[in-house]
């Protein structure tokens, strides 16, 4: 039994291990982000804004090759509760073009919606599409990707690949749209939290920066007073009187 419980306890403590470093990795990719958003010089249109998931202003983007299906979902869109603005491109490489040229707000979340339209590319153009979409998590990883695709076992499931790990919906699902709502909420929800946690961090970063400058100014004062007193006591008093003595 002993052994047992030694057991347990190791896989809650490796669990936990790899829960900080999955954090960890999530909160730098989020400084990427971050740091890249602001880099742009064009003012972009306003997000959406008022969720209860987020005081951020939430981006949509649509990456969908096809005219007439792309003009669809940003109808689809329109009528949203929460996801009204989006902005539609035909490649990948458009996206990432726009992303460069516009500077969006640190508080922000980006949602991009992409139709997996090279599934039946052939092997050049596919390729092309992978690195696309390669370049634009190198750009911005802490950008959730949803992809429509046709092999999808579990609708809505977390995939790896080769371009990154994506949220993948199946476009032949009756219910398909509602799907990409539903992912789209709980992202925000999960992008909000780690905006929460990377704010946290810096706060206490900058704190224990101040507090540590604020003790070295008492050290100092506390000794230029305490060398030039008759009484050989500093002003503040927090080093000894011994060492003026």
């Amino acid at each position: 039994m002993k052994k047992a419980t030694k057991n347990i306890v190791s896989n809650s403590e490796e669990t936990k291990k790899k829960h900080r470093e999955k954090m960890q990795e999530l909160l730098e990719m989020h400084a990427i982000s971050m740091a890249n958003r602001v880099q742009g010089t064009k003012k972009h249109d306003k997000g959406n804004v008022g969720m209860k998931q987020t005081p951020c202003e939430v981006f949509v983007f649509l990456v969908i090759a096809d005219e007439q299906l792309r003009n669809s979902y940003q109808e689809k869109f329109k009528n949203t509760r929460n996801f009204k603005k989006t902005v539609a491109f035909e490649t990948v490489e458009q996206l990432r073009q726009y992303l460069t040229e516009y500077k969006f707000p640190k508080t922000s979340i980006f949602l991009t919606i992409i139709d997996h339209f090279f599934e039946n590319a052939d092997k050049n153009e596919q390729q092309k599409a992978i690195v696309s979409i390669q370049n634009l998590n190198k750009q911005d990883p802490s950008m959730e990707l949803i992809v429509l695709m046709n092999g999808v076992e579990v609708s809505g499931s977390k995939i790896n690949t080769n371009f990154g790990t994506i949220s993948a919906i199946k476009k032949t699902d009756v219910d398909c749209f509602k799907q990409i709502l539903n992912t789209m909420i709980v992202a925000v929800h999960e992008r909000d939290k780690i905006r929460k946690q990377y704010d946290t961090k810096q706060i206490l970063k900058k704190a224990t920066i101040v507090a540590g400058i604020l003790l070295v100014l008492m050290l100092v004062i506390d000794y230029v007073t305490g060398i030039t007193s008759e009484t050989k006591n500093g002003l503040i008093g927090v080093l000894p009187r011994t060492l003026f003595e």
